[in-house]
Order: C-alpha cells, then sequence, then structure tokens
C-alpha cells in the first residue's frame, strides 16, 4: 500500500481538535504526538482508540483502508470499520479495555457488495499515568485468505487425483470403473448427468460406453452409435475434431448448432430431436457441460461429458481436474482390455499345446507377446536334461537376472517354499498322463522376499514317455495378500465385542459375529438363516429401522442413530448403531451390513454424571450464597466499627486541636494514647478487611512509578517513633540511590511499615534494627532487607509465620502483643505486585525478612523532581483559601442520620471559617437545598428512607444547573470493595472513607470551593 500524499489521497483529517487534544489526559496527548511522526511515514493501517472505541488518531494508511471522505476523529472505530462487524468490534474493544490484553481477529467485511477479510490486532497501551488508549492496527487479508482457500483446494484436489489412480488402478471392471469415475467427479461438482463415448478414427462412429443420470446408470442400448458431425456442428465432434476441452455454460444455447440432437428426459429415455425442436427452457435439460477428449497419445479414442441443470455451474478448474480424471479411465480402460487379452492369450496357449510340435516357434512367439503385456512368466522344463528355461517376466517374478534365464531343477527348486515341495511333487507324478495340471505355491524369491504364483503347466508326452513341461506363472501375491487382509478383517469382527451383522434384501439375516451373538444371546454355532432382521428389536425402534432407517441409507448409503435391541430373554438393550447399504456395479442395492455397539455402561455412566452435575451445580448455589452471606457480614462490619471509629478519632483530633478549650498536659497525654490506640484499632480493621479482599479475588493495585528512597524514608518516619520508645538504633542504607519501581507506592509503605515495626517490636530496648536496599539490574529485581538483632525465630516455626492468625507464642502469658495479619498481608502483597518475601533468622541472634519485587529500568529517571518539591500543609491551604475568599463564604451542607456524630465536623469547619448547615435524613436535604444554595455537600450513603445515593442522583438530576453542579462528598462508612466506584458513579465529586481527620475533611472542601470560584 502506498501512503504518499498526492491528489488521489482521501481528504481525511488524521489529528484530533483542539477541544478533543485538551480533553485527552497530558501524558496519552505527549505519547499520541510523539508517536503520530512514525504513525504518517507506515504503511499499516494504524489507529489510536480512547477505552470507549472513539478514534483519537488515524493515519493515511487507515483512512485510505476505510475510504473515509472527512475526519475519522471522534467517530466509532466499530461504526467506521463496517463491513457487517460492527458489533464484534464493539465486543472486542470492551474485552480489551476490561481485561486490559492484546486481541488479534481476523473477520470477512462485506461493503456494497464487495468482500474483504481483515485482520484487525487491539493493543492496550497504559501511559506512566495509567491513562488506557488502544492501538488497533488494521491489515487488508484478502489476498492471503484467498491463497489459503487456493491451497486448501488443490490439496483437495490432489488427493481426488490420487484416489482416483488408486480406485481405477486397481479394478479390471469396465462396470466398476466408470461407476467409480462418476463418483469421483461428483466428490468436486456437479454430476446430474455423464456420458463417456468411445470414438473409432477409421469408422468415425461415437458409441455410447456409459451413460448416468440423477443417481442411476442408463442402458446405453437406447443411445445408438452416431456418425462424427460436419465441421462446426455439434459440441462432441468438435472436441473430437480439436482434441480440446470446451467448458460450456449454457449447453442449450450450444448444441442447437448441430445438425442433430439427443433429448435426455429426468425418466432416463433418449429420443432424437430436429434443431428446431430443442426446448428453449426444459427443467429437464442440463445446461452448464463439460466436454472432455480422451486421447491416446495425440489420437482421440472417446469423449467424456458432465452436465448440470444449473447455469454457470463449471470452472477451469473442474474441467482440468476431469481432463486427469478422464486420463487415468483411459489408462484403467486399456488395463482392462489388456487383462481380457491376456486370458484370451492364455486360452489360446492351452488350445495350442494340443497342436503338432513344428508349432511351437508360434506358439512361443504369441506367447511372449502376451507376458510383455500381462507380466505372465512362462518357463520349459526339460525333463531329460533336468533344466530348466525361464522367459523374462518368469526372471522377474523370482528377482533373478535376465542373464541368468537357465537353471538346474535343484536350483529351480530352492525357490518354492520348503512346505510347498510336496505339492510341486504330487503333480508332477500326474503328468504322464498328460493332463493339465494346476496349482498355486509359495516363493522364497532371490531377493529374500515372500510371493505366491499361479502354475499351469502342460506335460509333452511323446510315446508315453514325459519329455518336457510348459508352464505359465501367473504372480498373485498381491491377492493373497488382499485375501490374506480379507481373512485378518474377518478375525477382527470376530473379535470385537460389537454386534456385526449382514441380511438380505428378504429381511433375513446373512452373517452375525461371534460380539453379536453375545449381545442377543444367540448361541455360537447356532443357526440364523431363520432369524430375521425384526426379530432384535424392540417394537417401537423396528418401526423407526423400517421407516426411517433402511430408506435413509439406500438414499445415501449410510444412516447412524441409536436404536434398542432385544436379548434372548427379553432385556433391551440401547445401541448406537450404522446401517450401510451396500450396491452392485449397476448400482442395486444388494444386501444391507450394520454394526451395533452397547450403550448400557454409557448410559449409566451419563446418568451418573447428570447427577453429579446436580450435585454440583447445588454445592455451587450454596458456595455462592455463602460468599454473598461473607461479603455482606464483612460490609456490615466495616460500616459498624466504622462509625463509632469516626466519633473516637475525630473528637480526639477536636481535642488536641483544642477545639473545645484547652488541655493540660495531662490530658493532652490522655487524648494521645486515645488517639493511638484508635489508629491501632483502625489498622486492625484495615488489615482485616485487606485479608479478606485479597482471599475474595477482590484486592486491587494501583500501580504507578514511585521512588524507592522517599517510600523507605516515610516508612522510617511512620516507625521513628516505636523505635525511640526503646531506644533502639535503626540505620538504611540504599544502592543505587534513585530507584524508580512500579507498584503501588501506599500498599509498599505498609509492607515495609509491617516489617519494620516486627523488627522493632522482637528486638531489646537498646538494640539494633536495620532496612537495607539493593537493585540488581541483571535479574531485574529490588530487594528490600529488613534486619534486626532480636530474639529470632526457631527454624521449624517460620513455614507458620506467613499464615493469618498465627502467633508462635499463643499463652495468655505472651510477651509480644498482635494479630498475626502483618506478615500474611506482607507475603499476599508481595505476590500480587510478581515479588515474594523470604526469611533467613537464628534463635538469639535476630532475623532478616527479604522483600523481593520486580524492577524495570525506566528510560528517564526524573524522580529527583519530584523529590525536591514543596509540598504545602493542607491546613495552611485551607486557611490560606478562606483569606483569599473574605468577600464569600462557603456554605457546607452536612447530610447525615447521626448528627450528634458528626458534631465534631460542623464544630470544625465553622471554627476555620465555613458556614455549616446538618440535616438527618436525604429527604430534607432536598427540600432545604432550593433555599440555603450551598457550596459543598457533604453526605453520608447509608441512611434510612433516601439512601445517599439516590439523594446524590436526584441531585444531578435536576433541572437547575447551579444545583446539578454543587460538589457532592461520598463521606461514608462503606469501605468495601466497590464502594468507592458505586459512590462515583451516582454523581458524588469525591469520596472518603470513614473514619476521616477534620483535617482530611477541610482541605477536600476547600478545594471543591476552590473549583467552584
Amino acid at each position: 500500500m502506498n501512503n504518499s500524499h498526492d491528489g488521489n489521497q482521501p481528504d481525511c483529517s488524521t489529528r484530533a481538535s483542539i477541544d478533543e487534544l485538551t480533553s485527552t489526559p497530558p501524558n496519552t496527548l505527549q505519547s499520541l504526538s510523539e508517536g503520530c511522526i512514525f504513525a504518517e511515514k507506515i504503511d499499516a493501517a494504524l489507529f489510536v482508540l480512547k477505552p470507549d472505541g472513539e478514534v483519537l488518531y488515524a493515519n493515511p494508511a487507515a483512512c485510505a483502508l476505510v475510504r473515509a471522505r472527512r475526519s475519522v476523529i471522534g467517530r466509532r472505530f466499530s461504526l467506521l470499520l463496517g463491513g457487517g462487524q460492527a458489533k464484534r468490534h464493539a465486543m472486542e474493544i470492551r474485552r480489551v479495555r476490561e481485561r486490559g490484553v492484546e486481541s488479534s481477529v481476523e473477520l470477512l467485511h462485506v461493503d456494497d457488495g464487495e468482500e474483504r477479510w481483515l485482520r484487525v490486532r487491539y493493543t492496550p497501551v497504559r501511559d506512566s499515568a495509567d491513562n488506557l488508549t488502544i492501538l488497533v492496527v488494521v491489515a487488508d487479508i484478502t489476498a492471503e485468505v484467498a491463497g489459503r482457500e487456493r491451497l486448501k483446494l488443490i490439496t483437495e484436489e490432489r488427493n481426488l487425483l490420487y484416489r482416483a489412480g488408486a480406485e481405477l488402478g486397481r479394478s479390471l471392471d469396465h462396470n466398476h470403473i466408470f461407476t467409480a469415475m462418476r463418483s469421483l467427479i461428483a466428490e468436486r461438482m456437479d454430476c446430474d448427468v455423464l456420458y463417456l463415448s468411445s470414438f473409432d478414427p477409421e469408422t468415425e462412429w461415437i458409441t455410447c460406453l456409459f451413460a448416468w443420470q440423477d443417481g442411476s446408470s442408463l442402458d446405453i442400448a437406447n443411445f445408438p452409435p452416431v456418425k462424427l458431425a460436419p465441421e462446426g456442428k455439434g459440441t462432441q465432434s468438435l472436441v473430437i475434431r480439436t482434441g480440446e476441452s470446451i467448458l460450456l455454460t449454457d449447453y442449450n444455447a450450444q448444441r442447437r448448432t448441430s445438425n442433430r440432437s439427443y433429448y435426455i428426459n429426468k425418466e432416463g429415455g433418449a429420443q432424437p430431436l430436429s434443431t428446431s425442436e430443442v426446448p428453449e427452457e426444459d427443467p429437464n435439460v442440463p445446461r452448464s457441460a463439460l466436454i472432455v477428449p480422451i486421447k491416446l497419445g495425440e489420437v482421440v479414442r472417446g469423449v467424456l461429458q458432465v452436465f448440470s441443470y444449473r447455469l454457470n455451474a463449471y470452472s477451469q478448474r473442474d474441467l482440468r481436474l476431469v481432463e486427469a480424471i478422464g486420463a487415468q479411465v483411459l489408462v484403467a480402460v486399456n488395463n482392462a482390455l489388456l487383462y481380457r487379452t491376456v486370458l484370451q492369450e492364455q486360452a489360446k496357449l492351452e488350445e495350442l499345446n494340443q497342436t503338432l510340435e513344428q508349432r511351437v516357434i508360434e506358439r512361443t512367439a504369441r506367447l511372449a507377446e502376451a507376458q510383455q503385456i500381462a507380466h505372465l512368466g512362462s518357463l520349459e522344463i526339460d525333463v531329460e536334461q533336468g533344466v530348466a528355461t525361464l522367459s523374462e517376466e518368469a526372471c522377474r517374478i523370482l528377482r533373478l537376472p535376465l542373464q541368468q534365464a537357465t537353471l538346474s531343477l535343484r536350483q529351480l527348486s530352492e525357490f518354492i517354499h520348503v512346505d510347498d515341495l510336496n505339492h510341486i511333487l504330487d503333480s508332477y507324478q500326474h503328468c504322464g498322463t498328460g493332463e493339465m495340471q494346476a496349482l498355486e505355491v509359495r516363493l522364497v524369491r532371490a531377493d529374500g522376499s515372500n510371493g505366491y504364483v499361479s502354475l499351469r503347466a502342460k506335460p509333452v508326452v511323446q510315446e508315453g514317455i514325459l519329455m518336457r513341461i510348459l508352464c505359465t506363472a501367473l504372480d498373485v501375491t498381491e491377492r493373497r495378500h488382499a485375501e490374506l487382509a480379507q481373512r485378518q478383517q474377518t478375525a477382527i469382527l470376530e473379535a470385537t465385542t460389537d454386534l456385526v451383522a449382514n441380511w438380505n434384501l428378504r429381511g433375513k439375516l446373512t452373517y452375525l459375529n461371534q460380539g453379536g451373538r453375545r449381545m442377543l444371546g444367540v448361541g455360537l454355532d447356532a443357526d440364523i438363516s431363520d432369524l430375521s432382521l425384526n426379530a432384535i428389536y424392540t417394537l417401537e425402534a423396528w418401526r423407526v429401522i423400517q421407516s426411517e432407517a433402511i430408506p435413509t441409507a439406500v438414499r445415501r448409503g449410510v444412516w447412524v442413530g441409536n436404536s434398542t435391541i432385544l436379548h434372548t430373554e427379553g432385556v433391551e438393550i440401547p445401541v448406537s448403531q450404522a446401517i450401510i447399504a451396500h450396491r452392485d456395479g449397476h448400482g442395486t442395492v444388494e444386501y444391507f451390513s450394520t454394526i451395533m455397539r452397547d450403550m448400557t455402561l454409557h448410559k449409566q455412566a451419563e446418568d451418573a454424571l447428570r447427577r453429579s452435575r446436580d450435585e454440583l451445580s447445588s454445592a455451587n448455589i450454596a458456595l455462592e450464597k455463602a460468599a454473598r452471606l461473607k461479603d455482606e457480614f464483612l460490609a456490615s462490619m466495616s460500616h459498624e466499627l466504622r462509625t463509632p471509629m469516626t466519633s473516637i478519632l475525630g473528637l480526639t483530633e477536636a481535642l488536641r486541636e483544642e477545639l473545645y478549650g484547652v488541655l493540660n498536659e495531662k490530658q493532652l497525654r490522655a487524648v494521645n494514647t486515645i488517639e493511638q490506640s484508635g489508629k491501632h484499632l483502625l489498622d486492625l480493621i484495615n488489615d482485616i478487611l485487606d485479608l479478606s479482599k485479597i482471599e475474595a479475588g477482590q484486592f486491587k493495585l494501583n500501580l504507578a512509578q514511585c521512588s524507592v528512597d522517599e517510600a523507605c524514608m516515610a516508612a522510617l518516619h511512620m516507625t521513628r517513633g516505636m523505635a525511640q520508645q526503646k531506644r533502639q538504633s535503626v540505620s538504611f542504607t540504599i544502592n543505587p540511590t534513585a530507584i524508580d519501581i512500579e507498584a503501588d507506592v501506599r500498599r509498599l509503605k505498609q509492607m515495609l511499615v509491617n516489617l519494620l515495626g516486627n523488627a522493632i517490636k522482637f528486638t531489646p530496648e537498646g538494640g539494633q534494627v536495620g532496612l537495607d536496599v539493593e537493585a540488581d539490574a541483571n535479574e531485574g529485581v529490588v530487594r528490600f532487607h529488613i534486619w534486626d538483632k532480636g530474639i529470632g525465630i526457631a527454624e521449624e516455626n517460620i513455614p507458620k509465620l506467613f499464615e493469618p492468625f498465627t502467633q508462635l507464642d499463643g499463652r495468655l502469658s505472651r510477651q509480644y502483643s498482635g494479630t498475626g495479619l502483618g506478615l500474611s498481608l506482607v507475603r499476599r502483597m508481595a505476590e500480587l505486585h510478581g515479588g515474594s518475601i523470604s526469611l533467613e533468622s537464628k534463635v538469639g541472634e535476630g532475623s532478616r525478612f527479604t522483600l523481593s519485587l520486580p524492577w524495570r529500568l525506566s528510560r528517564a529517571a526524573t524522580h529527583g523532581g519530584l523529590a525536591g518539591g514543596d509540598h504545602e500543609d493542607p491546613a495552611f491551604a485551607s486557611a490560606a483559601l478562606m483569606g483569599e475568599r473574605t468577600k464569600h463564604v462557603t456554605k457546607v451542607l452536612i447530610v447525615d442520620d447521626n448528627l450528634s456524630m458528626m458534631e465534631m465536623y460542623v464544630d470544625y469547619l465553622r471554627r476555620t471559617g465555613y458556614e455549616v448547615r446538618a440535616v438527618d435524613n436525604g429527604l430534607t436535604a432536598l427540600e432545604v437545598l432550593p433555599h440555603y444554595h450551598p457550596d459543598v455537600i457533604l453526605m453520608d450513603i447509608q441512611m434510612p428512607g433516601l439512601d445517599g445515593l439516590e439523594v446524590i442522583r436526584r441531585i444531578r438530576s435536576r433541572r437547575e444547573q447551579e444545583f446539578a453542579r454543587i460538589p457532592i462528598v461520598a463521606l461514608t462508612a462503606l469501605a468495601m470493595p466497590g464502594d468507592r466506584e458505586r459512590c462515583l458513579d451516582a454523581g458524588a465529586d469525591e469520596y472518603l472513607a470513614k473514619p476521616v481527620s477534620l483535617m482530611r475533611v477541610s482541605q477536600v472542601v476547600a478545594d471543591l470551593a476552590q473549583q467552584q470560584f
């Protein structure tokens, strides 16, 4: 495909508009801009889509592919590509968006009658800010698919010709050759009518050898020989004269040029018609034809004609295939004629053996000619001299060199199998009578192979003395091998446990194998000649066999289905069965055969499997219910625990901020103790919920590039107070100093804090604790080593450490507190990151935990700018904002059914400078809204009557834009997976899970209020 920009290029804008680009996330926009320069120059059709399937970018090749005459930016890709596959493309886009994995499909697209095969590959691409775009590459593979179809067709035709050679070559019967020829042609194309004719170049007479129409052969006596038509007349005569094949798409129109035609009707009758009598539109007359000359060398010896009742039924490929099959038919017919000649010549040889001695030379010459045609060997034994003279073919049969044509009788006897020597001697003793001897013997050839020959010997007796023996030797090795294979197949049929039977057209069984006798309870030696077919079936099964199975087998050749037969003791046996109709050379059904398999055990297995599936389905329903109840319980417990924790932590924060008055030092210490205990209890609640989410497969990581150094410093800062209380020294090393990894930074800090907290807890006062970080670029891993000089862990207890709710010291008087959840969470979070955790420890010497996470070097290590930024205190930011907006007091509406608990938020916000109004239900909030005109709404979710989600939806659906755009914060104790998404989907601008600090609430209100002004 040439994508040069010239006058023929469609007028299609490939870049997004200014509005569209400004709405694109910055990182995505940067990636898109950088890729456009390259994409404009490539030949592949390339699209860049938004996650919803809207086109962000399309290169010139893409515009040319969809034949766009206007900009494709902003259009739906699934509709843009068209071709009747819009739903499938939309499904693929949705799958890539939801699963985040690449997808590729090959689909047929039809536009205005034009068919195109397209290969479409969807690739999800995420930038450093985790923004998703979908890269789509489209390739036109119509030629490739057509090539595959052509290769498949060529292979099928090659296999057909191979089978044709094998099928036609092994038969010496004309009727079988012609019928097989018709069947082979019918496999690949219409073959409603077929004629095979011979042509005598000397007399110019055309004689019909075989005729077939509508499923059966016709009596060729109805087709008298016809004379070759004059030049320019008759399609058959034209093929004979030119030696070239003809493909006719409308045979009726063409054959009106002949001076004489034969009209063939549906009943197979033939009658001569003049040109004017040929019907114009007769559905019983063929419409398409293939007329092929059959040539011996360059001489046309016959014509093969194939007809269809449809117009335009054949192609040039069909013509070439019929030509190839016609050539093989000629070879097969010649072989059959040669075989007849051989038999005739052999009969003549037997007659010549009774004539006078002086005709031996003539007889020998004719015998040599017949041998050359039929590969029939001969030998002459001189009894008096004790030698045998072999013909060339006899030497070939024995695998002897042609020059070794004379053997002694002793040498000749060495080629006879030792077990058949006695048969040779018996025949030799009868040669004195002068009678013809015939027998078959086994050979041991000169090359060591075995074979069989059929010998016919004529003794020459003069005056009562045996002088010579003239023999013919026909190699029957292939025939004997075929007979052996037949016997082996019969042995297999007798050995199988399936029922195998034959029956004649009168419905009488003619053969029943031993497996069938055992299945029916018939004695192995019992006579079955009087056993009727209907006697082995149940009444209902016989009606199906009689009305459906046998007619189908006659019509199609085989019937396959299920039935029920009867044991002689009256037991019904379910069987799977196939019935085959066998035909003679004329296509007439001679007899039927069947194979039945006992399906009793199979039926029992199906019933057992069905019961098993039902039981499994019931168990799955019970498990789903249990899982649902567990989730509901966790959600309820989370809400019920977080609600009082909100009051505890909020009021302690308010007291510490001296919102309700000044505290003395002792009171402040008590408040700090309450706050620390509350945070510890909140951490325990979060750990239990995190573990439950991980086990339920609902835990999601927010992966992004983060600084290892900053995460470690934050974790050390969080645990510094614990270490200072125990007067412990904490060291920290990192190599190299600048390491960025892709991780959930919040969970990374959580893992480090848990490990550092354990190290501090189990290390005595004044001990040493450390965090060492090393990055290995070769292995692509960052290792966090957290070590201590504490009490250590016994080797047999190490496997227990990472199990949830496991404490190595479970006594009531144990020295160290804890729930046993920390290390279990660390292990599971590490595995979710694609990493692992390991432990080395000795009792009394300390422990060394190693947290290993995958590391991929980034292309631009620019994290330094992140580390050096100024971080403004949220409280100062909120205060500064209030200072800037002295002319307008921000109104906050709090909606919560537990107003006593929310009182602390009301007091803190009012002290910060906000005007606050609180209501205890959703309906009151909707009534107050038009009169109060709040700037920000803090909305509880789980409330009696009208819940918070419905209140948010109703506010967002109001016609007054001033209310529909009010920022809403979902302030709720619902913190289970999916709760945040449900709140945001309902229309909330922000989501805060209780308990949340007063300062955080104030900061969020300030941020949202700033966006309003």
